[in-house]
């Protein structure tokens, strides 16, 4: 299961990036927030402009994810060498204070 979470989380052109699935979908929520704070009478005072906002990022997500799964699946099966993506202590650690002692251990 971690291999496939590396596999679609960390890019396949550049492994310290983020995939650009993964910016597509987060994306994909502005739309999704702008709507559900509207059902909780959060709104802005045009509606058209809330429109033209969730639409463009619903069209740009959506590209993004496409174009995401396809580099990634032709970078998988393109005959590259194949590259496990194994994440780096520091990166785990979530506090300033974790990743010095990850460091200390690591030297």
């Amino acid at each position: 299961m971690n291999k496939f979470l590396n596999w679609l989380v960390f890019s396949s052109e550049n492994p310290d990036n983020i995939a650009l699935t993964v910016k597509g979908i987060a994306l994909l929520a502005v739309p999704a927030v702008l709507t559900i704070a509207s059902q909780f009478g959060l709104s802005v005072q045009e509606a058209n402009v809330v429109s033209v906002i969730s639409q463009a990022a619903t069209t740009l997500a959506a590209g993004l994810t496409v174009i995401g799964l396809i580099r990634k699946l032709a970078n998988t099966f393109s005959g590259k060498k194949t590259v496990v993506f194994q994440v780096p202590a520091e990166k785990l650690s979530t506090s300033p204070a974790k990743r010095k002692v990850a460091k200390k251990k690591k030297n």
